[in-house]
């Protein structure tokens, strides 16, 4: 295998009592047609059967280990340190590849030269006893990148960036939206080389940690969220159009959540796969 042109991919997966959906996510790296992987597991102190899971396929996981972190963000940049890929991808608990092949598409004997490679997602939602299902796609690289950027589990990062600049753990403002900083950060202010994939490449296991648990607190998950997703959009594009943008959103966003509270499930489905509310 030419490793120029077939790089080692890093997959970190990082877990914290996830016994439902932690197997579904580990087969998804695993039975990738890609060769080169490096899949790291980073679990944050599971009490439930997670690690069990883990230790089933430990045989096909390069790296793993469970010990308590200070969150989401601090587990991923346990990955970050240890991995040592040329690429590095989080695939979440919850979360999977699209399909078997989409490392082997997007990395088989190709010669990269960007730094930063995104895709589309298929998010799904599971609302009591309905599920919604929304394929996005890939956006656009254009000056509104702002608006439409992509889910971290669609997205490929040089692995010595990562390194060189981990997620931001103490900032108020990043608690769920340090993945949207790095892309910001990367796209706007270092303006590195970013490639789009027009494929779907991951599944996004909707209503988790950045929904902040969506139809149960959508005061939070839709307003806060859209206020500091506007504080994090404005220090790197403060422009009138960012913030006329953000008004109407949160115009809209306190329209939908008032209708929300007085309609059944499955119309709440309709709406988050016509608006997707609180991405």
């Amino acid at each position: 295998m030419n490793e120029k042109n077939n790089p080692v991919i890093t997959v970190v997966t990082v877990v914290l009592n996830a016994e439902k959906h932690i197997e579904k996510t580990i087969l998804s790296v695993i039975n990738q047609t890609y060769q080169n992987i490096e899949y790291i597991v980073i679990d944050g102190g599971s009490t439930d059967g997670t690690l069990n899971i883990i230790k089933k396929y430990q045989d096909k996981i390069t790296f793993w280990k469970s010990e308590p972190d200070e969150g989401i963000f601090d587990a991923m940049n346990k990955g970050i340190d240890i991995a040592t890929g040329v690429w590095i991808n989080f695939m979440n608990a919850g979360d999977y590849f699209y399909s078997d092949d989409v490392l082997e598409r997007i990395f088989q004997d190709k010669e990269i030269k960007e730094d930063f490679i995104y895709g589309g997602t298929l998010v799904n939602f599971h609302i009591g006893k309905y599920i919604s299902r929304k394929e996005m796609s890939a956006p656009e690289l254009t000056d509104e990148l702002w608006k439409y950027y992509p889910c971290h589990q669609s997205c490929f990062i040089r692995t010595v960036l990562m390194k060189q600049n981990l997620f931001k753990v103490n900032d108020p403002v990043l608690k769920v939206l340090a993945d949207c900083d790095i892309l910001l950060d990367f796209y706007y202010k270092k303006k590195l080389k970013f490639r789009r994939e027009n494929i779907i490449v991951a599944n996004f296991l909707g209503g988790g940690f950045s929904s902040a648990i969506v139809f149960e607190n959508p005061t939070f998950s839709g307003v806060n969220l859209k206020i500091n997703r506007w504080k994090l959009i404005s220090r790197y594009i403060n422009h009138f159009k960012v913030h006329i943008y953000y008004i109407l959103m949160l115009a809209r966003t306190l329209i939908l959540i008032i209708l929300l509270k007085f309609i059944p499930d499955v119309f709440k489905l309709k709406i988050f796969q016509k608006f997707y509310l609180f991405k």
